[in-house]
């Protein structure tokens, strides 16, 4: 197979007219996706666009309540950023759990979205603070991305700019990680907001990021071990499953 050409757009709209008029383009950010495919030749692109010089794509700033992070964005940079630091220190916390060291200095928020959004951290957080993607075409709520049937996800000409969070009170990020690749086996994100709602998002290695609802009014009054006993009975059939989903729930912060 030949080498795929590599293309360095220096503004959106150059990365845009890139993938609409190449043949069998792939997006790629930070990478850390797409190379091992390329060696296995799972995926086999003819052009390879980046978008690592996009200063579209890049920043972090706090809008009113929310925080609104680039989608170029290293997980290094966001566990560093004092500005997510301050307004949610637990996405900071999360980004700097992500992988590995060589993971985390190259790899993107927004290429972990567009790669693999079952499994990134990421996604348990995009739901637990009612995130949206930005795209060049759209905007995608947290909720509608995620569903695990889901045809709202990006398409192959699309770019993903930004990822908006609404700013909690509180957060706890809590899994049990893959002892190789480091993804949640199992992972629970809990939010807490100003109007006193409250969020609970859980996520496994066959689990799909979804939020249990059911269980939020009991945790925004505190009851833990009501909202133990739903996990419990949610996943009847799978113990095992359910069993670390309430070990992380009475996990104190990090």
């Amino acid at each position: 197979m030949a080498d795929p050409a590599f293309h360095t757009p220096r503004t959106l709209e150059d990365a845009i007219f890139l993938l609409g008029d190449l043949k069998n383009a792939q997006l790629v950010s930070g990478g850390q996706w797409l190379v091992p495919r390329l060696r296995s030749q799972d995926v086999t692109p003819d052009h390879i666009v980046t978008t690592q010089h996009l200063e579209d794509l890049t920043g972090i700033r706090r809008e009113d309540d929310c925080l609104i992070i680039g989608a170029a964005e290293t997980h290094n940079a966001i566990s560093l950023s004092s500005i997510v630091q301050k307004a949610i220190p637990e996405l900071a916390s999360l980004a700097a759990r992500i992988g590995d060291q060589q993971v985390r200095n190259r790899g993107t928020i927004g290429g972990a979205f567009a790669s693999d959004p079952e499994h990134t951290d990421y996604s348990l957080a995009l739901l637990g603070l009612d995130g949206t993607l930005t795209t060049n075409k759209r905007e995608l709520p947290a909720a509608n991305f995620l569903e695990s049937e889901s045809t709202a996800r990006l398409a192959p000409d699309e770019i993903l700019i930004s990822i908006r969070f609404r700013i909690p009170v509180s957060a706890n990020y809590q899994k049990l990680a893959h002892p190789a690749a480091n993804y949640a086996e199992a992972g629970l994100f809990v939010s807490h907001f100003e109007d006193g709602g409250a969020r609970l998002v859980i996520a496994g290695k066959d689990q799909w990021p979804v939020r249990l609802t059911d269980a939020e009014d009991l945790l925004a009054a505190g009851n833990t071990e009501a909202v133990a006993e739903l996990i419990k009975s949610r996943f009847s059939a799978d113990p095992f499953f359910a069993s670390r989903l309430v070990a992380l729930l009475k996990r104190p912060p990090a």
